[in-house]
């Protein structure tokens, strides 16, 4: 009964997660690229960003590399932000007198981050507004996007740190409001370095900050439960043998791609005449964090393998594991799913 219970909880965590952080031995997404633990500052942030999909990487062979010290241009900014907001591709050609220059792969995402009033040009000798698609994406300019995509008002009377954030300048309040949602920090002692350019570590970490720190459009706590028991019951249905295609529907990232690449291997966890059931001594999930874009549910669960004996009437079992899971979820365009799942062991039955 062990090794069934072992091999549930393999299978199980891998197709939930498939994240190599969360899941032991679990083969993920995020495995694949090189260098993403490669830098100590930001891994964490760059971690998650792959495993909602944000980050997509650079292909080299059959390695992704996350490129974390490369600086990130306003097109490629675009494509970043976009994603973060679920946002999609735009419908309309916004003014720009450079517009042809965009890239074809970043085209929708300008647009549409323009009809949100997120982008809205950079101003020329002559007035006319510009893209810009190749220029480095400056710092001032990533804390005015992400401010400007906040639905609450501009902080009054902000704290201001930085002796170069002047009132005048045209990124002063959207700097400042950047700061006080925990966004952004200084280069060097009182400094922000408008002018600076990001790397792609630096604005992972400022989009991650920004799903975590945005609380404009907060879930009610029923939305994100319900999302996590109809997922487990899927689960405990899934186990006996119920199919699979129901639970793509609650999962994104690395999740839903754990589940497309290991989920005909959920049978096996089984033995045949067993039987799987999931409960929840701790009653109802534990919303223990939520932002407007990210969400953290723990749900207790028992796991008992009932597995019937060949050629005897009896059966051996149930023997049971009680785990904590821990659900990552994320609003993706107004829908809450699955990126990610963390299981920590809490007990085992005596019947082993």
């Amino acid at each position: 009964m062990q090794k069934v219970l072992y091999l549930f909880l393999s299978l199980f965590i891998f197709i939930a997660s498939g994240t190599p952080a969360l899941a032991g031995t679990a083969t993920a997404f995020s495995d694949q690229f090189t260098d993403l633990k490669s830098h100590p500052w930001g891994a964490d942030e760059l971690t998650r960003m792959v495993q909602l999909g944000i980050m997509q990487g650079y292909p080299e062979g059959d390695r992704l590399y996350a490129l974390p010290d490369k600086q990130v241009n306003r097109a490629e900014f675009a494509v970043l932000l976009a994603r973060t907001l679920s946002l999609g591709d735009g419908q309309g050609t916004p003014p720009f007198t450079d517009w042809r220059s965009v890239p074809d792969w970043a085209g929708g995402a300008a647009a549409a981050l323009y009809e949100a009033g997120i982008v809205t040009g950079v101003p020329g000798p002559d007035g006319a507004l510009k893209f810009l698609p190749q220029a480095p994406v400056c710092r001032s300019e990533i804390a005015a996007m992400l401010t400007r995509a906040v639905e609450d008002e501009m902080l009054q009377d902000p704290v201001n740190p930085f002796g170069d954030v002047r009132p005048g300048d045209w990124y002063y309040q959207s700097v400042l409001k950047a700061y006080g949602m925990g966004l952004v920090n200084g280069r060097a002692a009182g400094r922000f370095e408008p002018d600076g350019t990001a790397t792609r570590v630096e604005v992972m970490v400022m989009l991650s900050r920004f799903l975590e720190k945005d609380t404009a459009n907060l879930p009610e706590d029923s939305v994100l439960k319900s999302l996590v028991r109809e997922f487990s019951e899927l689960t405990g249905a899934a186990l006996n043998g119920a199919g699979l295609e129901a639970m793509q529907d609650y999962l994104t990232g690395e999740a839903a791609l754990a589940l497309q690449n290991g989920g005909l291997g959920l049978w096996e966890s089984v033995p045949p005449g067993g039987k799987v059931d999931l409960t929840h001594p701790g009653g109802a999930p534990l919303v223990e964090f939520k932002s407007s874009y990210l969400a953290q549910v723990k749900y207790r669960t028992r796991v008992d393998v009932t597995a019937a004996v060949s050629g005897e009437t009896g059966e051996l079992g149930p023997a049971g594991i009680t785990v904590d899971e821990r659900y990552y979820l994320y609003n993706e365009a107004g829908d809450w799913k699955i990126y990610a799942l963390d299981l920590v062991w809490s007990s085992r039955g005596e019947d082993e």
